[in-house]
């Protein structure tokens, strides 16, 4: 069982990840040589109106958003998270992935989309770790 205290301290290091993720692409490159990818700024917008920045940790992966229940940055192969990348025709790929496998989700518009909720649920019950 977690305690208050711990349950604090890891909402404001996940807090913290999706800060420093929003800052990233928000950066020159993404502005300049590939401005689709910005597009994940609204996805982004939408996770963090939704509370989901305090249950996950944020990170990339190249110009992937991934999000995992992984207390410290990076992730172990044994850790299942969800990877979302952006399509140059405005739609987003998005894969769950977990130890025995992968689920691949392609959505034609940047939201949550009720397959996505499908996915962010098992997600959640994961234990961070």
């Amino acid at each position: 069982m977690v305690s208050d205290e711990e349950r604090k301290e890891i909402e404001a290091e996940f807090l913290e990840s999706w800060d420093g993720i929003q800052q990233s692409y928000s950066g020159e490159i993404f502005t300049i040589r590939w401005i689709w990818i910005r597009n994940i700024l609204p996805l982004i917008k939408i996770f963090r109106e939704r509370g989901y920045d305090r249950q996950f940790r944020a990170g990339t992966s190249m110009a992937t958003l991934m999000i995992s229940r992984s207390r410290e940055y990076g992730l172990r192969r044994d850790q299942p998270f969800l990877a979302f990348d952006m399509l140059e025709d405005g739609g987003m790929r998005v894969t769950f992935t977990i130890q025995n496998g992968s689920v691949i989700l392609n959505v034609d518009r940047i939201e949550i989309t009720p397959e996505i909720e499908n996915l962010l649920i098992p997600l959640l019950a994961y234990p961070i770790d």
